[in-house]
């Protein structure tokens, strides 16, 4: 089948940041059969030249795709004509995955896309998703999430209280910060109200056996089995996001890091913050 008989399907990555949305973004990457576009790839921009069109087409790619191949050991695999005035994804490619937190924001966006798609929404221990953004904090993300959600009316209406929150000085970070992942966690239920096909994936379930998670995982999303699902340590390179090493192979390193990293008060002010979320996921 030609490229020009049928539109990408389109793998949306969402969630909180540090919640699990790299890893699972270099799982699809390393897919024979998928092209996955990172942060750093202007994945914004693409969706959002998707957005003012008729979708995303296989011939939208082209200028993104030099940038797309600099995470790959072997990027002719996936894209030909590098160099090129017009590179092209080559022919086996059937899915354009979005590593994307940011587009948590944006299920109505999403759904009114005319290609197929599906969502894939990570979840992972509040805990643990302070403690990183906290390590990372030469990231303002506090602030870069009240700039995303007020680029939507909508958004910035339903969250009028939290935005307070997120914007007065006398709360601490890791109240912000925990206050961020429980809006982003409770979004991702909005792409299945909006009829999209939605994936909820633990961190901890993934990395803790992960051959048959990635096989679920590439099943719902609509891919055929393939090894290299299974090792992108060793087909990508460089650094992700958030400087995760494309190299790293699965592992639970990360765990409990958190328990570390903060006092047992901060922990319990973590979960009050995240409430009922983090019970409906037996993070509480």
């Amino acid at each position: 089948m030609q490229h020009t008989d049928f539109l990408p399907k389109l793998v949306f990555i969402v969630g909180c940041q540090r919640s699990g949305t790299t890893l699972t973004g270099q799982i699809l990457a390393a897919h024979q059969n998928c092209l996955m576009v990172d942060e750093d790839d202007a994945a914004y921009d693409l969706f959002e030249a998707a957005s003012a069109t008729d979708g995303l087409r296989w011939d939208t790619l082209s200028p993104y795709l030099e940038k797309i191949s600099e995470k790959y050991r072997s990027p002719g695999r996936w894209i030909e004509g590098l160099g090129t005035p017009a590179p092209r994804a080559a022919p086996q490619i059937t899915h354009i995955a979005f590593k994307s937190p940011n587009l948590t924001y944006f299920a109505d966006e999403i759904a009114a896309l005319p290609n197929p798609s599906h969502v894939v929404g990570l979840v992972r221990d509040p805990r643990s998703v302070v403690a990183s953004m906290t390590r990372l904090s030469r990231v303002p993300m506090i602030r870069n999430q009240v700039r995303w959600i007020n680029r939507l009316e909508r958004q910035t209406l339903r969250y009028a209280d939290e935005l307070k929150v997120l914007s007065d000085d006398a709360v601490a970070d890791h109240v912000k910060r925990a206050l961020i992942w429980r809006i982003k966690t409770e979004l991702i239920d909005s792409f299945p109200q909006m009829g999209l096909p939605t994936t909820h994936l633990k961190y901890e379930d993934l990395v803790a056996d992960p051959l048959p998670r990635i096989a679920e995982l590439l099943d719902a999303v609509g891919l055929p089995p393939d090894e290299g699902a299974a090792r992108h340590q060793d087909l990508l390179k460089g650094r992700g996001p958030g400087g995760t090493q494309r190299a790293r192979a699965v592992d639970q390193k990360s765990q409990s890091l958190w328990s570390e990293a903060m006092s047992a008060d901060i922990a319990k002010t973590v979960l009050e913050t995240t409430g009922d979320l983090a019970r409906r996921f037996d993070y509480a």
